[in-house]
């Protein structure tokens, strides 16, 4: 093994440039822990200053791998580490052993209506663009007929079972269908 005998000072002036340079580039966006970064990088770098062989490369790109592993190592543990963590309901976050308090009883029941929200607020929306549609109109389009059958497309119904059921032709069945794709489309673009 031929190893390439640097001094240490050269080393850690080489290392120091390296870690400001690599993490100005690359990481800035993480200045709250920058001075930690550079240090467990730092600490890394000297713990691998004897581990340097020359033929299988420069110091510089040594130095570098080093430092980039070291940086992504420190993220990943410090940062990123328990970001998406899944905690059940029904753990018991109370302080004292006595009390049984889970995170149900503490955030609330789930809201069953809240799936309904978007959907209602699509249907004002819905009806808004008809009610504009219908002004200076001798006949009318008939916004609750539209939303029984945008209810029953939902629930999977076939545009000719809407049609037995609501005693209406399939032409006209397909005609109000396209009238709420078009509506829809309306909302979407704007």
């Amino acid at each position: 093994m031929n190893k390439t005998i640097i001094s240490d000072t050269e080393y850690l002036n080489l290392s120091l440039e390296l870690t400001g340079k690599i993490y100005n580039k690359n990481y800035n966006g993480f200045s709250r822990c920058k001075n930690d970064m550079i240090q467990h990088s730092l600490l890394e770098l000297w713990s691998a200053k004897n581990k340097f062989d020359s033929t299988k490369g420069n110091i510089k790109s040594f130095i570098c791998a080093i430092i980039y592993n070291s940086y992504n190592v420190y993220l990943r543990d410090n940062v990123y580490r328990d970001k998406d963590v899944l905690i059940s309901m029904d753990v018991n976050i109370s302080d004292d052993d006595k009390e049984q308090t889970t995170l149900l009883d503490t955030i609330g029941k789930i809201d069953l209506k809240y799936k309904d929200i978007e959907y209602m607020e699509l249907l004002k929306e819905f009806d808004d663009i008809i009610a504009m549609r219908n002004v200076g109109k001798y006949n009318k389009i008939n916004a609750e007929e539209l939303h029984i059958i945008m209810n029953m497309l939902m629930d999977g119904y076939k545009q000719n079972e809407i049609s037995k059921t609501l005693n209406v032709s399939s032409v006209t069945i397909n005609r109000k269908i396209n009238l709420i794709k078009d509506v829809i489309k309306e909302i979407k673009n704007n």
